[in-house]
């Protein structure tokens, strides 16, 4: 699971890099909304897929696969039942992240509970397209979904155009754009460039509201602007009218003369950038490691990875195999099935399928060494790193006639299911 989240902020820095290089200088201001709203689903929706068109061209035909199905009998219509010294282990990450799911849970709730409190404080005025809210001692100014608020301190001969400016927020639905992110910063509470994309596409509403307030008499609106300053609550789902932290961005970018369309091709740079991306996804650990040594084997000889050894390493018994890399992958389902504690299942963690991937070296000695393991369970990690180290000795590999380190790669596949009898 960190591992998703880390792609996921890893996708949405490089979202943002042409956005800030780029993009955030120029008034296609409703291009650059739509290019924060989809470049951040983007990044949730890539790490979980793999196109068939953008994975590497090396089979994995010959390697080797091992499936492990453990059966698990029950009179229980329970799952499982552990013994009552038993208790199932959470990783330390899964604390963090039910903590900043919780933290900015409550955070919402919060935020939702003061506007509902803001407007029990007066009565409605409704109008055919918004809602309207005078509150009582107030100098604050914002909409909220298709409510307007103003305080009764504004001038009335202000609230007009406080109400013009705020009705292009609610036709916009800009308020959406804000829960949606509010949402995610739920969701993906690890992720901290959530607040920048909520605060840059903020920041976006805004120039949409004065570019269309401008197009009539832009000095009269920039003069405008200069002279409100208006309370705002400090709350990220709601547009404020005047917010001080970004007035000075408004006025610069009103002032700012209009892009040329020909500018809109800068936004192609998205394009090679997103192929990088569905390559990165769709890159098999396995493969991508045959292709970093293929480009290397001219040049050296330390160690090769299995397919292209020469002579593969010998696995006790298959001396006189007519198909030693056959013999090789039947032996090594067999030790692992033979080895397999089959005890694991009374953890109620790994029941169900998990893919635990191997990565390890046969030496020139034949001996198992530089174990490394990948799964999604870390019990089930444990147990595959557990069986490859205990593999016997075996005949080294050759490569030019010269003994040589083998790289070897196998994928276990834990099926541990509960069967009733």
């Amino acid at each position: 699971m960190i591992h998703y989240f880390i792609e996921v902020i890893f996708f949405q820095f490089l979202f943002l890099i042409p956005y800030f290089l780029f993009f955030k200088k120029e008034t296609f201001f409703n291009l650059n909304r739509f290019y924060l709203l989809l470049t951040y689903i983007f990044s949730i929706i890539l790490p979980l897929f793999e196109f068939e068109i953008f994975n590497l061209s090396i089979s994995k035909s010959n390697f080797p696969y091992s499936n492990i199905f453990i059966e698990l009998t029950s009179v229980s219509n329970e799952i499982l039942i552990l013994p009552k010294d038993s208790y199932t282990l959470i990783r330390f990450e899964h604390f963090v992240i039910i903590g900043g799911i919780s933290f900015t849970s409550i955070l919402l709730l919060l935020k939702l509970k003061r506007i509902s409190n803001i407007r029990k404080k007066c009565k409605p005025e409704v109008f055919d397209d918004y809602t309207l809210y005078i509150l009582p001692e107030s100098t604050t100014a914002f909409s909220f979904l298709n409510s307007i608020y103003i305080g009764d301190k504004i001038p009335r001969e202000v609230r007009k155009k406080i109400v013009e400016h705020e009705l292009i927020h609610i036709n916009q639905k800009h308020t959406f754009d804000l829960l949606f992110f509010e949402l995610m910063k739920i969701v993906f509470c690890l992720s901290p460039l959530t607040y920048v994309y909520q605060s840059k596409i903020l920041e976006v509403h805004e120039f949409i509201v004065d570019s269309k307030l401008g197009r009539t008499n832009k000095k009269e609106h920039l003069l405008f602007l200069l002279s409100q300053a208006f309370h705002t609550d400090n709350l990220s789902l709601i547009n404020h009218f005047s917010k001080d932290s970004i007035i000075k961005k408004r006025l610069l970018m009103l002032s700012k003369t209009k892009s040329s369309k020909s500018k809109k091709l800068i936004y192609l740079v998205v394009i090679p950038l997103m192929f990088g991306m569905l390559s990165y996804t769709s890159t098999d650990f396995d493969e991508a490691f045959i292709k970093t040594n293929l480009s290397n084997q001219k040049n050296q000889t330390k160690e090769i990875p299995f397919l292209l050894a020469n002579q593969v390493p010998i696995f006790p018994g298959c001396k006189n195999s007519s198909n030693p890399v056959e013999c090789f992958n039947m032996k090594m389902n067999e030790h692992i099935e033979r080895n397999v504690n089959y005890a694991l299942t009374n953890d109620k963690s790994v029941i169900g399928q998990s893919i635990v991937r191997v990565l390890c070296t046969i030496d020139k000695n034949g001996m198992v060494k530089n174990i490394k393991v990948r799964g999604s369970s870390r019990i089930l990690e444990e147990e595959s790193y557990r069986i490859i180290s205990i593999l016997p000795d075996m005949e080294p590999g050759f490569y030019m006639e010269k003994k040589i380190d083998v790289l070897f790669s196998t994928l276990i596949d834990f099926s541990v299911f509960k069967m009733k009898v």
